[in-house]
């Protein structure tokens, strides 16, 4: 609902209203296109909440000397940082130095982050089909709910921001659709990981 008011502020649909600027920080402050502010410090913290509970499945893990836990924990660790200060951002002038984009593409850090994600599955693979079934299929629902959100629709909101700019209501839905779909995959894969983690703890008391 706080989303919709920024919106709304944003494209002008509200006239001749008194406290402009404090309005205008209300706006602000829960915009989910915005930087450094509720929604962006929110999801900030569940992905790095995930990395947290993801460190502790790999303390758990003594079976191996190397867990994959772990590295899901950085990655998930480095996709906090770049949710709160937006490094991705900063590949778009490197990308499109390389390689003239537009489109889909207009938003030229999905190209890098794109092949990355591909690499990162080809690596985990074989460990995330070894996990219970439950479980791999509730990583794979989330999984592919974030990604729906952050390179699908993102990619749709660059074209839109190409052709229209970001001032128009197509690309205020389109972030906001976003944003929530990429809350609501890492709320899920927080509850998955829960998930996991119980299920194992039973395990081990059985034995």
């Amino acid at each position: 609902m706080a989303n919709i008011f920024s919106v709304v502020t944003k494209l002008n649909y509200l006239f001749n209203y008194d406290y402009q600027n404090y309005i205008n920080y209300l706006s602000y402050l829960f915009d989910f296109n915005d930087e450094k502010n509720i929604p962006t410090m929110f999801s900030s913290f569940i992905l790095f909440f995930s990395a947290m509970l993801l460190g502790l499945l790999g303390i758990k893990d003594k079976n191996v000397k190397y867990s994959p836990w772990f590295g899901l924990a950085a990655i998930f660790t480095f996709l906090s940082i770049d949710e709160m200060i937006g490094l991705h951002e900063h590949l778009v002038s490197v990308v499109k130095m390389v390689i003239p984009t537009s489109g889909i593409f207009y938003y030229a850090w999905i190209i890098p982050y794109g092949i990355a994600l591909i690499i990162l599955f080809a690596v985990y693979y074989r460990f995330l089909f070894k996990l219970p079934r439950k479980i791999l299929y509730l990583f794979i629902l989330s999984g592919i709910i974030f990604v729906f959100g952050a390179i699908v629709i993102e990619s749709f909101e660059g074209w839109e921001d190409e052709l229209h700019g970001q001032r128009t209501l197509r690309y205020c839905l389109m972030y906001t659709f976003e944003e929530t779909l990429e809350m609501l995959g890492v709320s899920l894969f927080i509850y998955s990981i829960l998930s996991y983690s119980s299920f194992s703890f039973k395990i081990e008391t059985k034995d």
